[in-house]
């Protein structure tokens, strides 16, 4: 889901070289190739400008953020049926409502790029501003087969929660508080982070297992906590460690 684009101002210079290569393109005599080479210039020029305006609006987008409450619960089962846990969480929709209308203010609009490789699936969030476009970090996961999916259920589900954080952290922001823009802010709220920490602990796979870490660490980041970075990354070691001694085993 995306917005309308507000349309970037044309500066002196690009209207003057605009007037250029319409002036060369009514002359006959004129290479065609010259043409080209300017227009290429023109592109690249407002592509520049495009760069600058989008870092420039996302700036100012953090300073004033909205607030994204987590609302949803999520119940998640433990292995060996050693019963559940819950933990609230912020929804894609909640999320995505929240920032839209905020970037769009700004000019700026999102989207994602989604692809598999094998089991897994990688999600990167794109920030778009005028002609030019932004490649986030992507997340990568498998399918989520927890609970009763079929396969494209599983699918939808890793793809809904990496769209999520990859949005998140494209603008640098947290859900359940405003981004501090480079400032000392809130730590992980306990709730995410026990959350965080269990899903690493009873990650099932490798790969899954390095998706959740990396998921942990990137908000732990976000809401500037070293303290959860450092206990999600040992955790990880740790839980790393007894899943390739149990792949030994088979």
């Amino acid at each position: 889901m995306e917005t309308t684009i507000t349309p970037t101002q044309e500066s002196p210079q690009s209207a003057s070289l605009m007037t250029v290569i319409e002036r060369l393109a009514s002359n006959p005599n004129v290479d065609i190739d010259k043409i080209r080479q300017l227009l290429e210039m023109q592109e690249r020029w407002e592509v520049n400008r495009d760069k600058s305006s989008l870092r420039h609006a996302v700036a100012e987008f953090k300073k004033n953020p909205p607030m994204i409450i987590k609302e949803r619960i999520a119940r998640v089962k433990m292995k060996d049926d050693k019963g559940e846990f819950q933990y609230s969480y912020a929804d894609l929709e909640s999320c995505t409502s929240a920032i839209e209308g905020g970037l769009a203010d700004h000019g700026v609009t999102h989207g994602w790029k989604i692809t598999e490789s094998g089991s897994n699936i990688s999600v990167t969030c794109i920030l778009r501003y005028g002609m030019y476009e932004e490649s986030g970090e992507p997340l990568t996961a498998p399918p989520d087969i927890s609970g009763v999916k079929n396969p494209i259920q599983a699918k939808a589900s890793t793809i809904t929660y990496l769209e999520r954080y990859t949005l998140l952290a494209a603008v640098g922001m947290a859900a359940g508080m405003p981004d501090t823009d480079g400032n000392t802010g809130p730590k992980m709220d306990q709730e995410a982070h026990d959350a965080h920490l269990k899903l690493i602990r009873e990650s099932g796979t490798l790969p899954a297992l390095k998706s959740y870490w990396q998921a942990s660490v990137k908000e732990a980041r976000i809401n500037k906590d070293n303290a959860s970075e450092k206990q999600f990354t040992e955790a990880k070691e740790k839980r790393k460690t007894e899943l390739e001694q149990e792949n030994a085993g088979h």
